[in-house]
């Protein structure tokens, strides 16, 4: 290839290279609630959405603000979205007696407090005269996320939490709801021979056992993956039934419902404003829902409570 045709490549190449992304107040925010739309649909499994996910948002984007960014851009800003909100948190985290800068929209604090975190964390600095964007909607997107990380346990997973001992544990405050398998023997789980974990162990010989675990085959791999799943769905069926039958409360899902009902007809909550959002993430937590329903007794003591959280989960 002589250099002229390399150059008319090069310049082909250059011409075709998508256009930097330019993210202003407007575009972002319309990104995080998109992103937000999509997760309470189901579409982020991981700390990642899928493929339906992405592609939802990248469609609705461009209709809303005219943008054609592709997935590689919108992942672009996710990150960055998250190391800013990671480091919002490192700047609050366990910190009381704080106050709130309406104007400012960031948090209130003596000049030595600040002296004495910038020298920690000096990326900060910029939250001092503006504090973190969006902050309830990204809390609902990186909330669950970070407390369970890449340690957040799905039955296509192959991995079981015990394997996972000596990670971190994570908070027990992480707005996941959680069934209650106490009153659950494993007993009542049913089983069979070709379903038997402990059968296909016994069946490797010691060579065998060697090999798989020196080479890490995906045969190996596919066999107790699939043993597993179809071990673990037998054990979900199991908490359903079992849920169904017991005495406990109502369901999350269902008591959720009706704090979001109270929500959407109350004064001074705009539907997918700030508090609106954050009641979004508070109502997946059921003692959250049951106090808000049951211990306040009118709109003006759930705007004051919701108000209360806006200002703790900084």
């Amino acid at each position: 290839m002589d250099n002229t045709t390399a150059t008319s490549d090069l310049s082909k190449k250059r011409r075709t290279t998508k256009p930097k992304a330019q993210w202003d107040s407007t575009s972002r925010e319309v990104f995080i609630n998109l992103c937000v739309a999509e997760k309470l649909k189901g579409n982020m499994p991981t700390a990642h959405f899928n493929k339906k996910g992405w592609n939802a948002i990248i469609l609705q984007f461009r209709n809303k603000t005219g943008k054609d960014y592709d997935r590689l851009q919108m992942k672009n800003h996710w990150d960055w979205l998250k190391k800013e909100w990671q480091l919002w948190k490192q700047l609050t985290r366990n910190e009381t007696g704080l106050g709130w800068d309406s104007v400012k929209q960031t948090i209130s604090a003596s000049n030595e407090w600040w002296i004495n975190k910038l020298e920690i964390i000096p990326e900060a600095a910029k939250f001092r005269e503006k504090g973190l964007a969006n902050k309830d909607e990204l809390d609902q997107l990186f909330g669950d996320v970070a407390a369970t990380g890449a340690h957040a346990f799905a039955p296509s997973s192959g991995v079981l939490p015990h394997m996972l001992a000596d990670s971190p544990p994570a908070s027990i405050d992480d707005d996941v709801y959680r069934p209650n398998m106490d009153n659950i023997s494993m007993d009542s789980i049913p089983m069979d021979d070709s379903t038997s974990l402990t059968d296909d162990v016994d069946q490797i010989s010691p060579t065998q056992r060697e090999k798989i675990k020196k080479s890490g085959s995906r045969r190996g791999k596919r066999l107790s993956s699939d043993r597993l799943d179809d071990h673990l769905d037998r054990i979900l069926s199991v908490v359903e039934s079992t849920g169904a039958t017991s005495k406990s409360p109502r369901p999350v899902a269902h008591i959720s419902k009706d704090c979001m009902a109270v929500l959407r007809n109350m004064e001074g909550v705009e539907s997918c404003g700030p508090l609106f959002m954050l009641g979004t993430r508070l109502f997946q937590d059921e003692n959250k829902c049951y106090f808000f329903l049951n211990s306040l007794v009118n709109d003006e003591e759930h705007l004051a409570w919701l108000h209360q959280e806006h200002v703790r989960g900084m």
